[in-house]
């Protein structure tokens, strides 16, 4: 992890749009939606796509930043287990007056 992103301000408290990796449970969670946006309030970021001694842990990408690449998710691949994370805050998807954005943050927090 790294702890201050230097594009930080280009993610920070803004709308942020993120491509959704095909086959993890984020996906599942938003099927058939393959992209969702929302409000980014960090400054740390994931540096890079876990190693390969990481595929111990199962960990893998499930979402990154449409723009620039920045990744915005990780989960556990596991199918008999459901754990995902995302860096920006599905739970808050009252906040969005975009249309469509609370609908789709809402399925996250409902799956």
């Amino acid at each position: 992890m790294i702890q201050n992103i230097p594009n930080a301000e280009e993610h920070k408290f803004k709308l942020n749009t993120f491509e959704v990796i095909p086959g993890t449970h984020l996906a599942k969670a938003l099927d058939p939606i393959t992209t969702v946006s929302g409000f980014c309030y960090h400054h740390q970021n994931i540096i890079h796509p876990p190693p390969e001694s990481a595929k111990d842990y199962n960990l893998i990408v499930n979402a990154h930043d449409v723009n620039d690449g920045t990744i915005h998710g990780m989960e556990l691949n596991d199918p008999k287990r459901t754990v995902f994370s995302v860096l920006w805050h599905p739970e808050s998807y009252r906040r969005f007056p975009e249309p469509g954005v609370a609908e789709k943050n809402l399925k996250i927090v409902k799956y």
